[in-house]
């Protein structure tokens, strides 16, 4: 895990990981520490790493698989620069399932909506003249 290390504080084992959250903490209190790393890209990080733990979880789920991952690792993986070809691949299939998502959401109201029409002109004429109240 790239900027981790271990140290002893009163006997006890203690990590250090000094992601992009961890720098922007200490930019916050030391501001003259280096450049600031603007808040956008946090969330941004916060965001992709999400969606992939999320889409673990539900490929686990699926394949009745334990989730032994957890979120920090997809943390670290999202925060390497090593791993920026793939995590643009797994972004690019989110995006495009996202998109699919919405698309089957409009063709169903759409479709619901044609239904809805249809049965109005079904109607009799003295029916659709007939005002109701609640």
């Amino acid at each position: 895990m790239a900027g981790y290390t271990e140290i002893q504080i009163g006997g006890q084992k203690v990590g250090l990981q000094f992601s992009v959250s961890a720098l922007q903490l200490i930019y916050e209190k030391f501001p003259d520490c280096g450049s600031k790393i603007e808040p956008e890209l946090i969330m941004q990080l916060q965001k992709n790493a999400w969606i992939l733990f999320c889409g673990y979880r539900t490929n686990c789920v699926a394949n009745f698989q334990a989730v032994e991952i957890g979120f920090k690792e997809f943390f670290s993986y999202v925060e390497d620069l090593d791993n920026r070809a793939e995590l643009m691949i797994a972004m690019e299939i989110y995006n495009q399932s996202l998109i699919t998502r919405l698309k089957e959401t409009v063709d169903d109201e759409k479709k619901k909506r044609r239904s809805l029409n249809g049965r109005k002109s079904n109607l009799s004429a003295s029916e659709k003249g007939k005002t109701i109240t609640v």
